[in-house]
């Protein structure tokens, strides 16, 4: 609550899920040095970090969840020693489920 009043904080906030976000869906990784020297070293590595630390906790550590496709996928990998399943159906089922989302 304190960063919807606090100009600072809510800044912090941007800067830690600007970085996480990066960190979760980027090739290329900064690390928390570089986000201090870009907030002009208004805030240090541990600030970074301990927000980054306080969003994940707020959030359960729950930020990457799975796509539809990635489940069908793994269910299918368990799966597909169990079954006798043609290429081509294995190729169909993953275009079901990708039209489907």
């Amino acid at each position: 609550h304190d960063a919807l009043h606090d100009r600072e904080q809510f800044q912090l906030v941007a800067i830690a899920a600007l970085y996480i976000a990066i960190k979760t869906n980027e090739k290329v990784a900064f690390g928390s040095a570089f986000f201090a020297a870009l907030s002009h070293d208004t805030y240090s590595i541990d600030d970074i970090e301990g927000m980054e630390l306080s969003i994940l906790e707020g959030l359960s550590w729950r930020i990457c969840a799975p796509t539809s496709i990635q489940m069908a996928h793994h269910i299918l990998s368990v799966l597909l020693p169990h079954v006798n399943l043609q290429d081509s159906t294995w190729g169909f089922i993953l275009d079901e489920v990708r039209f489907q989302t």
